[in-house]
This record gives structure tokens, sequence and C-alpha cells, in this order.
């Protein structure tokens, strides 16, 4: 797979899931799910998602050179950044799905799991890197 159809692969994995997960969301702020605190559910969402995007689009809408976006991704880098990228999507989608099987509130599920999803996004950033960033 070359360097181009890999970002791009990944950029579209990574605007379409977050479309989706989003739009979820503001289906259950509109219809009451979170009370009148809107800005908590927005603010844990977009710091699972805006550093892994905003990468993206840098890359995309970046100037590479044509050598750069026609040689192959190197190794097995792309099947990992796609693996960790699925991953962070499930560690997004598990908490929303099974909030109501637990006697969290939302509000507790989010402060609960921030931590461990800041950290996982590290590494989901850092895989995602080495495709926008290898060999530029």
């Amino acid at each position: 797979m070359t360097r181009e159809t890999a970002l791009s692969t990944l950029t579209i994995t990574w605007l379409v899931g977050s479309f989706a997960v989003a739009t979820f969301m503001v289906v259950q702020l509109i219809l009451g799910k979170y009370g009148s605190d809107y800005s908590a559910p927005l603010t844990w969402l977009s710091a699972q998602v805006a550093p892994v995007i905003g990468l993206l689009l840098s890359g995309y809408f970046s100037s590479p050179t044509n050598t750069w976006k026609q040689e192959q991704v190197t190794g097995h880098r792309f099947t990992v950044a796609l693996m960790v990228s699925l991953v962070q999507f499930a560690a997004i989608i598990i908490p929303i799905v099974l909030e109501p099987l637990v006697t969290a509130t939302p509000f507790e599920i989010f402060d609960r799991t921030i931590l461990l999803s800041s950290i996982w996004q590290g590494v989901v950033t850092a895989c995602v890197g080495g495709i926008v960033f290898d060999g530029r």
C-alpha cells in the first residue's frame, strides 16, 4: 500500500468514525440524556478524537513529494495504525453503549475513562504519526 493510500484510508476512517460517534452523542444531547450539561460529553469526545484528526488533516493537507506519496508503507505500520485506531473507537463507543447497564452516571463514566483513554490516545497518535511523517 502506498503512503498516500494509507494516509487517505486512515483519514477517512477517523473522519467517518468520529462523525458517527459525534452524531450519536448529539442525538443523545438533544434527547436530554445529559441534562443541561452539554459541554462534558462533547469535551470528553473531542479529547478522544481531536489529536489524531488534527494530525491526519495536517498530513493530508500538506504537500508531500510525489516520491513520498508513491512509496510503500514499510512493514506492518499501516495495519498497526489501523488496528489501534479501531481499538480507540471501541474504547469510545463501549462506555456510551454500556452506560445503561451500569449504576454510574454518564459523567462518572467520562471521569473514570478519560485518564486511560488519554494514555491510549498517545499510543494511537504515535502509530498514526508514523504513517504521516514516515520519510518526510
